[in-house]
């Protein structure tokens, strides 16, 4: 009985292998054509606090603004 807590808690702390994230792989350019939008400004809006985001009839990303 006392044993299980320690197992597992040196099992907890034993390095595992982390698979990279889906959105670690693409670049900002790769998101830029994605979106038909400029690689500058969603560089640009990425650094940014605040970003607004405008959409088309169809909820399709056409623009993106950050200015306050």
């Amino acid at each position: 009985m006392t044993a299980t807590p320690i197992i597992l808690f040196i099992l907890s702390r034993l390095n595992r292998h982390i698979a990279p994230s889906e959105h670690l792989i693409y670049t900002s350019s790769d998101y830029a054509k994605y979106f038909n939008l400029s690689d500058a400004n969603l560089k640009q809006c990425t650094d940014s606090q605040l970003v607004t985001v405008f959409f088309d009839e169809h909820g399709h990303i056409i623009k993106l603004d950050n200015k306050a």
